[in-house]
């Protein structure tokens, strides 16, 4: 690889390809499965699954949970931790509107943690410690970081040592609140047929 590719890619988001170099982006179907479709096959569903399917893909929620500016900041620690950047734009998975949905109508995972808050709760309290702690290591709101420095304050989260320090890791345990934020990233990336398309599922 020549100096300038490799320039190029210290500054970029986006995955490459190991033998020539090349940023991988715009695809419409990542993975190893090019022409596999799920939505191929939906005639062969049952009808309750073609309209949950369906409806899931045609009609994201709104965004009635978050305000604006959380829904913003959320969008971009979102796109850090599950990163869709070699998508084509209209080919991206939609994560917050279905996790401000679950919030939005207080749907629970199944449990919660003794020592942790509601899942609403958590959400504003966590949000609003990434954001202060990106304004106190890098005096900048998060979303204006780069994409470096995102990824450090969400690596000392991912890691359990908040750097800087913050109070509200206090209230509840950071490894918790990582793990809800992954675990919901996660399943709504993969309850999704373009997810299903690209694992072949």
């Amino acid at each position: 690889m020549n100096g300038s590719n490799m320039t190029e890619r210290k500054n970029s988001s986006l995955p490459f390809d190991s033998v020539t170099g090349r940023e991988i982006r715009d695809l419409r179907q990542p993975g190893y499965y090019p022409r596999y479709s799920t939505l191929a096959q939906k005639a062969a569903w049952d009808e309750a699954t073609r309209v949950v399917v369906t409806d899931r893909m045609a009609h994201p929620p709104e965004i009635r949970f978050f305000s604006s500016e959380e829904a913003l900041l959320l969008n971009a620690v979102i796109a850090r931790m599950l990163p869709q950047d070699d998508r084509a734009d209209d080919r991206r998975i939609p994560i917050l509107p279905a996790i401000d949905e679950r919030l939005h109508t207080n749907k629970l995972n199944g449990f919660r943690y003794e020592d942790m808050p509601s899942d609403r709760d958590a959400y504003r309290l966590g949000l609003r410690a990434i954001d202060e702690m990106a304004q106190r290591r890098f005096a900048s709101v998060f979303i204006e970081l780069t994409l470096h420095r995102q990824e450090l304050i969400l690596k000392s989260l991912h890691d359990g040592r908040p750097d800087p320090e913050h109070d509200v890791w206090m209230q509840m345990p950071v490894h918790r609140f990582w793990t809800l934020l992954l675990e919901d990233c996660v399943t709504v990336y993969y309850s999704h047929p373009w997810a299903w398309d690209e694992i072949g599922f």
